[in-house]
C-alpha cells in the first residue's frame, strides 16, 4: 500500500493535505519576469497526481512558447521603464521629451494606476474624450502616438499579448485649417 510518506513525485509538483483533509498536488515552475528581470514561480492545484502531472506538462510548454506570468506592473510604471529604458536609448533628446511630458501630464494622472495587462480601449478612447475637452486636438492626437508606440513595445518584449490601441481606438483627427492668402489689394495694402 501507498501512504503520503512513500509517494514519490516527479519534479515540480508537491503533495499538500488541505485543512478539510483532502489532497491537491500543487504544480510550481520557474520564469524569469519580463518587467523586472527576476525568477518567479508559477503554481497552479490539481486534485490528482495525473492531472498535476498533465497541468505541469503544460505549464512548461506554455513557459517554453513564450507565455510568461502576467505582469501586475501598472501603466504608470511601465511607461516609466519604457521612458528610461527604450525612449531614451532611441530617439533624439526633444522626442524623449515630448513623451516624458506626454506621459506624466496627461497618461500617467488618467491611466497610471491601471494594470497593463488590464488595459483596455474603452479607457484609452476616454482618456481622448476627456483631453479633447481642454486640449487641442494635435495634442491628443501626440498623446495617442506615444502611447501606441509604448504598448507596441510592451507586445514586441512579451509583456502584452496584444496591443489595446490596435482593438478599436479611434486616431483623434486633427481640425485642418484653410490657408487665408492675400489678394492683389491686400498685398499692396500690406507693402505700403
Amino acid at each position: 500500500m501507498v501512504t503520503e510518506n512513500t509517494i514519490e513525485l516527479p519534479k515540480g509538483i508537491h503533495l499538500r493535505v488541505q485543512k478539510d483533509g483532502t489532497r491537491v498536488f500543487d504544480c510550481t515552475v520557474s520564469y524569469r519576469d519580463t518587467m523586472s528581470g527576476k525568477w518567479k514561480l508559477k503554481t497552479k492545484t490539481a486534485p490528482s497526481i495525473g492531472k498535476a502531472k498533465k497541468l505541469r506538462a503544460e505549464m512548461v510548454t506554455q513557459l517554453k512558447n513564450g507565455y510568461s506570468q502576467p505582469s501586475k506592473t501598472t501603466v504608470k510604471l511601465y511607461m516609466e521603464s519604457w521612458l528610461t529604458d527604450v525612449v531614451k536609448t532611441t530617439v533624439g533628446g526633444k522626442t524623449h521629451e515630448l513623451y516624458e511630458y506626454l506621459t506624466r501630464v496627461h497618461i500617467v494622472p488618467t491611466l497610471g494606476d491601471i494594470q497593463l495587462i488590464q488595459l483596455r480601449p474603452a479607457q484609452i478612447q476616454s482618456l481622448y474624450s476627456k483631453k479633447l475637452e481642454k486640449l487641442s486636438p494635435r495634442t491628443v492626437q501626440l498623446i495617442h502616438v506615444c502611447l501606441h508606440k509604448a504598448l507596441a513595445h510592451a507586445v514586441k518584449s512579451e509583456i502584452l499579448a496584444k496591443n489595446p490601441m490596435d482593438c478599436g481606438v479611434i486616431q483623434p483627427k486633427a481640425e485642418r485649417h484653410e490657408m487665408n492668402f492675400m489678394d492683389e489689394k491686400k498685398i499692396s495694402r500690406f507693402l505700403d
